[in-house]
């Protein structure tokens, strides 16, 4: 995967990485710190018939977009949404170790 992003190309890359991968990075990097709203250190990744779910956010003024990961806090539905290229990326290095 490239730094410029290419949708259609990464996609199904992106997508094949697993609830577990992304709990595994999300838990071995320290983002899974309590919720900034409201204290609870309980999160969910929202998956879709066994992938994740992906978001899209447009670049204002350009035709890029970031992709993340849905993450939600279990209490209060506070979202943090993780880059998916960025975690897929890392994933898929520590999928050749």
């Amino acid at each position: 995967m490239s730094s410029h992003l290419h949708v259609d190309d990464e996609i199904e890359t992106i997508q094949s990485v697993s609830f577990e991968e992304i709990v595994d990075f999300l838990t071995s990097t320290g983002a899974t710190k309590p919720c900034e709203a409201c204290g609870n250190d309980g999160w969910s990744v929202n998956m879709k018939d066994g992938k994740p779910v992906i978001s899209m956010l447009p670049v204002l003024g350009s035709s890029d977009a970031t992709l993340t990961f849905l993450v939600m806090c279990k209490r209060c539905g506070n979202l943090r949404m993780p880059g998916a290229k960025f975690i897929a990326k890392a994933v898929l290095a520590r999928r050749k170790q």
